[in-house]
């Protein structure tokens, strides 16, 4: 069994678990729809045979989608949401190096890789809030899959290679991103009302678990989001 079957099977168990902590003799739910937007930064780690060679940036990152929220009646401090998001990930590294025609390492310019993916995932967060007379303050927790939905390598300024280097423009790796993407996903926040409409905001950092790359490089990534949304 690889890791990512590994950690998809862990989360699952903590998603069933999630599930168990709201039984149905709580005497009834209450639903809720949420909507969402958010903006932040995301970055990868990264590793491989020359990992030496690779230094990490970031780059702006999009999530948004709709939520659902179900919590037992009369327990509306606790809730679980689920629902569908697109999430906007990647990230930036400087690179020195090449490949020559003969096979040998030479040194050149830094040149630049920027990593674009987009995947619709699929949080399922436990949530616990804690009602204030102003406002509601909020964290949340849980695990998140996400299906690729595509991918492209971009290079800046590579050095020019003939044989097994990298390309100079953009790549489409859609085919070699791997199925699922497995996180961890926090957050943490207020719920609040302006204008008469229910409203939240908050930070959210999803910690990506799985290498998302069919190939030697091991990447995973990382997420910081602002988010805002609003609820019915």
């Amino acid at each position: 069994m690889n890791r990512t079957q590994h950690v998809s099977g862990a989360c699952l168990a903590t998603t069933l678990f999630f599930l168990g902590a709201f039984p149905a003799s709580a005497g009834g739910f209450t639903f809720a729809l949420l909507g969402s937007a958010g903006l932040g930064r995301s970055h990868y780690e990264i590793s491989s045979i020359d990992e030496d060679e690779i230094e990490s940036g970031s780059r702006p990152a999009f999530a948004g989608g709709l939520r659902i929220g179900w919590s037992p009646t009369g327990q509306a401090r606790f809730s679980l949401e689920s629902g569908l998001l697109l999430r906007m990930k990647g990230g930036q590294s400087e690179r020195v190096g090449g490949v020559d025609e003969q096979g040998a390492t030479f040194v050149d310019e830094p040149f630049r890789l920027t990593w674009k993916q987009l995947y619709l995932s699929i949080p399922i967060l436990a949530r616990a809030s804690f009602p204030r007379e102003s406002a509601t303050p909020y964290v949340e927790i849980g695990p998140e899959f996400g299906i690729p939905l595509s991918g492209t390598m971009e290079t800046e300024n590579a050095p020019s290679d003939p044989v097994g280097g990298l390309p100079t423009s953009e790549t489409d790796i859609t085919e070699i991103l791997v199925f699922p993407e497995v996180s961890i996903t926090v957050g943490a926040g207020l719920d609040f009302t302006a204008g008469g409409h229910r409203l939240f905001a908050g930070l959210e950092y999803s910690h990506g678990l799985t290498d998302v790359l069919d190939t030697v490089a091991v990447l995973e990534n990382r997420t910081l989001s602002a988010v805002v949304g609003w609820r019915p």
